[in-house]
């Protein structure tokens, strides 16, 4: 390799071969800025310099420019502690004029005292002396010290630098920000406990968070899909034996271990029996913490809406616990205004009292600790609650005069033909006909016999079984009723084939009572007449249920009903005569004879026992639905209908329904 030779004025003298380095402010590995070292570069680059041939700007992180405050960034704290401005070796410190009896001297600050005093910071743009560590870390005051010179003053006097640097190293608030400052120091170099715990933990802590995200999820998915979670045997390891029977929860775990779930099967392998999170207690809390998260969003979307309405229902669980289901309505906007009308389920109550008072104490309890503005509440409505909730609503309507009392009307009409179905004649048939229902309910055989009977006797027809006859849901009980009717004489065949047939005493007499119960002329006329009633209400009881039906539709619809039995009642000869030219068919046809509870049998005729049914079964009944229609789609119901209909969609036909819901 040949070097090009230098002349001369290239050369450089062996005394600049060992020329000490100047000292580079980058030794400090924390503080990387290149804008902190430029005031340092650029003195060494030209030389000897002074503070007045600097800019401001050559000077990042000059310790006058830290303002003392409580919200600093712990990395700009860091970077003014350990890479604060430093003056390099060829640094000029201006001087300035001091005067001593008749003789003036100019002193500048020395560079022997930031060796001697480590915490000391020079300012080259002001020229002037900090505590670095006091500036950063000293308290406001201590033991009655108050901050003042290298802290919220800078030492500005040369003259007697040193002393006042011993005087401010000796005092209290100083020490205390020293302790601070190594504190700080050794934190942010190595983090705080908790994080150097997470940095050795972090790994475990990441795979329990996600087995307990693995066992939330397989909660809220047998929720979301209503199964239960427990089984016969969910306690216990959970191994791979296929023949245990530990429910759809451990089953869904034991899928996720062999789908690949990492974290979830090293949770089960080596946690604790006291720490597997997956028995029925943990259940429990995870459901309670998802149904509490479900309410609060509800409860949000609430308050938005502001306005709505309380349902309450009443039942009881199957370990004959008091409960009191409350669900909210109200109005959901989107965010494109459009509103569709929400009805969502909030909680459960566990009533210790049924008086109307607690009730009503328990309702308000709850709403308020669920965070709901009560009085913001406009109606407040109840399902099968009709006696017991009459006095909660008193009670709550006293505290919120606006949330005004609404029955179910489903509901309602459920009532209305429960107490017009009063009448003992009446009572009598509705007992006998589900006494027979259930007689054929109750045996797959006798079941099997009544199928064969309708299917011969009446092949046209779909239906191959009685309807249930359901105790409180009258819309079930139309279809009990009138199917009854259609298949009377597939029931009285069948029933005659069992007594026949079974060799069981019990089942042949039970067979005799029920033939006993329903062959007679009472029995076909009221089943006839409830035919006909029902008939009429079927239609209003199915309606009153659809998910579009509003109040101004049912009152119309009521209102038609009540027309059509005021009709009836009006033409109730006419009427009844038709109902028993149908029930004498059917009398002549299995021959029953002509009798009527009552009624002296050797004397009676058709036109006595007619006369009879029509005076003493027929009218009342009817006039009985037609009163009960009346008072409990009240004026309460008429007024409500009222304010429906100034609706802009239902303005046009406002006059139409002021008649038709005024005129009762």
């Amino acid at each position: 390799m040949i070097m090009k030779k230098t002349g001369k004025a290239g050369q450089r003298s062996i005394a600049s071969f060992f020329k000490p380095s100047s000292p580079n402010i980058s030794d400090t590995p924390e503080f990387n800025s290149s804008a902190g070292r430029r005031g340092v570069e650029l003195s060494q680059a030209k030389g000897p310099c002074s503070s007045q041939q600097l800019t401001h700007s050559h000077f990042e992180y000059d310790i006058v420019d830290y303002k003392r405050r409580n919200e600093v960034e712990n990395q700009i704290k860091f970077n003014y502690l350990t890479g604060h401005w430093r003056p390099d070796r060829y640094f000029e410190f201006p001087s300035k004029e001091y005067r001593y009896s008749q003789k003036v001297v100019r002193l500048k600050f020395q560079r022997s005292w930031l060796d001697a005093f480590k915490w000391l910071a020079y300012s080259p743009s002001q020229d002037r002396a900090y505590c670095v560590f006091c500036r950063l870390f000293a308290a406001d005051a201590v033991s009655g010290q108050q901050l003042g010179q290298f802290i919220t003053e800078p030492m500005q006097n040369w003259k007697k630098g040193r002393e006042y640097c011993r005087n401010h190293a000796r005092k209290e608030y100083h020490a205390m920000a020293l302790l601070r400052a190594d504190g700080f120091e050794r934190t942010h170099k190595s983090g705080t406990v908790v994080e150097r715990m997470s940095s050795s933990s972090e790994r475990k802590a990441i795979a329990n968070r996600e087995a307990i995200k693995s066992i939330i999820d397989a909660v809220i998915f047998c929720g979301r899909e209503n199964i239960p979670l427990r089984g016969h045997r969910d306690n216990g390891a959970l191994g791979n034996d296929q023949s245990r029977n530990d429910g759809h929860f451990c089953a869904l775990l034991r899928y996720a271990i062999s789908s690949g779930n990492k974290y979830l099967s090293e949770h089960f392998a080596t946690a604790p029996a006291n720490a597997l999170y997956r028995c029925g207690a943990i259940q429990n809390e995870i459901i309670e913490i998802c149904g509490n998260f479900i309410r609060k969003k509800i409860i949000e979307r609430v308050a938005a809406a502001k306005y709505f309405s309380i349902l309450a229902d009443e039942t009881s669980d199957v370990v004959q616990c008091e409960q009191l289901s409350l669900s909210v309505r109200y109005i959901d906007v989107d965010k494109n205004m459009d509103g569709c009308v929400r009805v969502d389920f909030l909680g459960f109550m566990e009533p210790k009292k049924l008086t109307g008072r607690a009730l009503a104490d328990l309702f308000i309890q709850t709403l308020t600790s669920w965070k709901m503005v009560l009085s913001n509440m406009r109606g407040q409505g109840a399902a099968n609650m009709s006696g017991r909730f009459n006095g909660v609503q008193a009670v709550v309507l006293e505290q919120f005069p606006s949330a005004t009392y609404t029955h179910c009307n489903s509901h309602i009409l459920n009532l209305v033909l429960s107490h017009a179905c009063g009448n003992a004649t009446i009572r009598r048939t509705i007992k006998s006909m589900r006494q027979v229902i259930n007689f054929f309910a109750n045996s797959p055989k006798r079941g099997e016999i009544l199928k064969e009977a309708i299917s011969g006797i009446c092949p046209n027809t779909r239906r191959t079984k009685l309807v249930t006859f359901c105790a409180t849901r009258w819309v079930e009980r139309h279809d009990a009723v009138l199917v009854f009717w259609e298949k009377y004489s597939a029931v009285v065949h069948a029933l005659g084939e069992i007594e026949n047939a079974d060799d069981n005493a019990s089942t042949k007499e039970s067979a005799v009572e029920c033939q006993q119960r329903i062959r007679t002329m009472e029995f076909l006329t009221c089943l006839k007449m409830l035919a006909t009633v029902l008939g009429t209400t079927h239609a209003l009881s199915v309606a009153l249920q659809a998910v579009n039906m509003d109040l101004i539709k049912c009152a119309e619809l009521v209102s038609n009903v009540v027309d059509t039995f005021k009709e009836i009642l009006a033409n109730a000869e006419e009427k009844f005569s038709t109902i028993f030219e149908n029930v004498l068919s059917v009398v002549r046809d299995h021959d029953i004879p002509m009798m009527w509870r009552g009624l002296r049998s050797a004397t009676t005729s058709e036109d006595e026992v007619k006369r009879h049914a029509l005076e003493n079964t027929f009218r009342p009944f009817v006039q009985n639905v037609i009163e009960e229609l009346e008072g409990r789609f009240g004026n309460t119901f008429r007024r409500a209908a009222q304010c429906f209909a100034i609706l802009p969609t239902r303005i046009n036909a406002g006059m139409y329904y002021e008649k038709r819901v005024m005129i009762r």
